[in-house]
């Protein structure tokens, strides 16, 4: 019983001296020198899509939406993201609400053409 206390204050210490405090600037720089100078990234997924909140109704579960696709793009030189966005089928079809932001101006783009976002 007397090691366990022991193991435990030693596991303890080591794991608190690991833990150093790092600022924003530091981790910045390390995440630069190991991706190098990173112009653009683009990272996709898919899965389900839920928001958060309530459900409709109380004790219900969130309303999901099945995600068949989602791609970003993000440049940091143009100052610009892109959003695409791919709902699984539904009754009527495919649902594309793409989303794109350029230097200060945002809009999305739909079937419909494009729709400025405030």
């Amino acid at each position: 019983m007397d090691h366990r206390y022991w193991l435990t204050g030693a596991l303890a210490i080591a794991l608190t001296a690991c833990g150093t405090a790092r600022d924003a600037d530091s981790v910045l720089k390390r995440a630069r020198a190991a991706m190098g100078d990173a112009r653009s990234i683009q990272y996709s997924a898919s899965g389900m899509y839920a928001r958060y909140g309530q459900g409709l109704t109380a004790g219900e579960a969130w309303r999901q939406r099945d995600l068949s696709g989602f791609t970003r793009t993000i440049n940091y030189d143009q100052r610009a993201m892109r959003d695409e966005v791919t709902f699984g089928p539904t009754v009527v079809g495919r649902y594309q609400p793409n989303e794109e932001v350029s230097g200060d101006r945002a809009r999305g783009v739909g079937a419909q053409g494009f729709t400025a976002v405030p």
